[in-house]
């Protein structure tokens, strides 16, 4: 599968990423795993990999990803439902409570996302975002108008983690950076 995304130059974790995030899962044993971006589904199989009893929920907006992901993921022996769907669409109708949420999506939504599935998590719920360095762009002054406006939304999507006080929030140097959020319960 690594090879193919890599082909097909598709994005996919990095290798440390891949194995920190299998590790997660494993650990932590989620029931109830959402995933928002797959790619080419590498990073959904690590997760299945950690807990082959979890159900996946994971969700692509680039067709041609999808179909290649959904290609290679039907013949597992995986909870897996793989959908084709915008997530800030998805996200806004979205059932029931999730235990691990894996975001590796379009960065400058990385805050909609979150927001999103704040309320749909159970207390003690992880949520990782892949990414949060955006290939040094976070540390860089010279862009685009463009990027600029990107790096300036995931520099906010930061700052709310920070200030969140539901969530415990640490910044790993894993890959290209990588957020984790611990679900506290409603502030009291």
């Amino acid at each position: 599968m690594k090879e193919d995304a890599l082909r097909d130059k598709i994005p996919i974790l990095d290798d440390m990423t891949a194995r920190f995030l299998y590790a997660q899962v494993k650990i932590k044993k989620p029931k109830r795993i959402l995933e928002i971006g797959f790619g080419g589904g590498y990073s959904t199989l690590w997760m299945a990999l950690g807990n082959p009893q979890a159900e996946i929920t994971s969700i692509e907006k680039n067709r041609e990803r999808f179909e290649k992901g959904q290609e290679k993921l039907k013949t597992l022996p995986y909870n897996i439902n793989l959908l084709f769907e915008d997530a800030r669409v998805f996200l806004k109708d979205l059932d029931g409570r999730f235990d691990f949420v894996f975001i590796d999506a379009v960065k400058s939504q990385y805050l909609n996302y979150f927001q999103s599935i704040e309320n749909k998590l159970n207390p003690g719920s992880v949520v990782f975002a892949d990414n949060i360095f955006y290939r040094g762009k976070l540390f860089e002054e010279d862009m685009s108008p463009k990027k600029r406006k990107e790096v300036m939304k995931l520099k906010e999507f930061i700052k709310r983690l920070n200030e969140n006080k539901k969530f415990e929030t640490l910044f790993l140097p894993v890959g290209d950076g990588l957020s984790m959020s611990l679900y506290q319960g409603e502030e009291s």
